[in-house]
């Protein structure tokens, strides 16, 4: 069997097909080099350099489907986390991760205003506002079943006392003050 490059077609080097390319390469031509399925090279992340992204980025799969690794030492706790910004991509609003390389535990925090923890009925259940928590419904502790807000109902009689006390709790939303003088 002959050799193509070598006797048949002695001219079609790999400098000459080369060429040819770059001569038919553009538009009109049918032909680009510079894409991949029609798409530039500003359409794909390079994965050694940073990246913005101006869609959305679905990540389909099951169990894991992201995973941030920090970069300190191996085992010990180092900062990664996943940061919030405003349209102007300079304000942060908060976020969740790895917060601080000193210890292990995991930050949910807002900077710039309210953290609102919330479920199927509200993003308000649970509110933290400036060091002060307000909670949506009713509270239990220890894992008891939550009760409706108890009220409180008779005769303070002339007790000072008592009526500060059901004053105080009435106005932290944990009774209802039904009590007379």
């Amino acid at each position: 069997m002959s050799n193509v490059l070598d006797s048949e077609v002695p001219w079609l080097t790999p400098q000459w097909i080369l060429r040819a390319l770059m001569a038919v390469d553009g538009d009109g031509s049918g032909l680009d080099a510079d894409t991949l399925d029609g798409m530039g090279a500003d359409a794909f992340a390079v994965l050694a350099v940073p990246n913005t992204f101006a869609g959305k980025i679905t990540i389909t799969g099951s169990a894991e489907g992201i995973k941030i690794v920090g970069a300190g030492a191996t085992g010990d706790p180092s900062i990664a986390y996943i940061s919030f910004y405003d349209s102007d991509g300079v304000t942060r609003r908060g976020f969740v991760g790895d917060g601080s390389a000193a210890n292990d535990d995991l930050y949910l925090k807002a900077d710039t205003g309210d953290l609102r923890l919330g479920d199927s009925s509200g993003s308000g259940v649970v509110v933290l506002s400036g060091g002060k928590v307000s909670l949506a419904g009713n509270f239990a502790i220890n894992g008891a079943t939550p009760p409706a807000k108890p009220t409180v109902t008779g005769s303070r009689g002339g007790n000072a006392a008592l009526a500060s006390l059901l004053t105080a709790l009435a106005s932290y939303g944990f009774i209802v003050d039904g009590t007379t003088v």
